[in-house]
């Protein structure tokens, strides 16, 4: 029976990982690390040959034998993923490389056709890093802009003063504040398909925000055009600008 033999294959993968440093494994940069294409073909190899399960001698309860161990062996992984990424310098760094690292595993999941809880999951996370790197991304160039719009959007009155100079501010910086996103995700990840994604989702957000700020001034300001009127730049020019990155892209 080859069940035995393939336990302890999988019980020394699992050791392996645990045991794992980034002194060990030669350092972290923002990429992806060459131990996630490792850890996906494995398990890709695995999930290829579950369905053939009576030929490797693991009928009969051996297959979720089998599932719970490459569980156990995601579980290390991911937590191998956390302990390298903590030698990076800031935590929007932390985030690229690990969503470098879960792009890199899907990709080589979809290119062996492997679909199902696995996948799955890491589907879960990249989801929800990225969502985590557009809060941080925007916080970098339009922190005065989200810091009002989620104070004022539980207020019924407005700093008028505060809201003139936003409209000010953002009038002058916004074009370069998305070049600088534009830029910064064309440095930050290494798969083209996954640095649209994510720049699609951050200037979408943005224009979220912005229009979350000039809904905070017609509702205090109703028909009336607010004093710096002028400053507000219009949700169809931001529009216009984010489609020439898209059609860049």
């Amino acid at each position: 029976l080859l069940w035995p033999r393939l336990k302890v294959i999988l019980g020394a993968h699992l050791k392996s990982v645990e045991q794992a440093s980034a002194r060990r494994l030669g350092g972290v940069s923002k990429n992806p690390h060459y131990i996630t294409r490792r850890y996906a073909n494995f398990t890709a190899s695995i999930l290829t040959l579950h369905g053939g399960m009576e030929s490797l001698g693991i009928a009969g309860g051996g297959e979720d034998m089998l599932l719970n161990d490459l569980t156990k062996l995601r579980v290390s992984v991911l937590a191998l993923l956390k302990r390298l990424s903590e030698d990076l310098p800031s935590s929007k760094i932390r985030l690229v490389f690990l969503i470098n690292n879960y792009d890199q595993i899907l990709s080589v999941f979809h290119e062996r056709s492997i679909i199902g809880d696995e996948s799955a999951r890491f589907e879960e996370l990249l989801a929800q890093h990225r969502g985590f790197f557009v809060e941080e991304e925007l916080l970098q160039g339009f922190e005065r802009l989200i810091t009002f719009v989620q104070h004022h959007e539980q207020q019924e009155s407005l700093d008028t003063s505060a809201a003139e100079a936003l409209a000010h501010d953002f009038a002058g910086s916004w074009k370069a504040g998305i070049e600088s996103i534009y830029q910064n995700v064309l440095e930050y990840f290494s798969n083209f398909r996954n640095g649209m994604e994510i720049l699609k989702q951050v200037l979408t957000q943005l224009l979220l925000y912005y229009t979350r700020f000039q809904d905070i001034i017609r509702n205090i300001y109703g028909r009336r055009q607010p004093p710096f009127f002028k400053e507000i730049v219009s949700t169809a020019t931001i529009l216009a600008e984010i489609k020439k990155y898209s059609r860049a892209l």
